[in-house]
């Protein structure tokens, strides 16, 4: 898996690809950390590249929402293809994730 970070004002827009699961959740964490130690607290997590994500990846996620609800800030998903968003789906983990279809209206989002 590559992770690209891309830094637009006070939010992390981080663009994934490849699978994000148990062999790729760490690097995908380590990334986040950097940035929450730089204080930043808004991200956009960027899945149109992903292809598939396992139990550890959907951790990941909800360990980077933890994060950002404990330094009140702000995780949005974007573009998931069909098999990502199945996967929301069945782990009922759409509800928790506001999921938008194009980077820049979720980043126009974070306040």
């Amino acid at each position: 898996m590559n992770v690209r970070c891309d830094d637009y004002d006070h939010v992390t827009v981080v663009g994934l690809t490849g699978e994000l699961n148990a062999e790729t959740a760490d690097v995908f964490r380590k990334q986040i950390e950097v940035r929450l130690a730089r204080k930043v607290r808004f991200f956009v997590v960027d899945l149109e590249a992903i292809t598939f994500i396992d139990s550890k990846g959907l951790e990941a996620l909800l360990w980077v929402q933890e994060q950002c609800d404990e330094q009140l800030g702000q995780i949005r998903l974007c573009k998931p293809d069909d098999t990502c968003r199945k996967i929301l789906q069945v782990t009922r983990l759409d509800g928790r994730f506001d999921v938008f279809t194009d980077v820049t209206e979720a980043v126009k989002t974070m306040r």
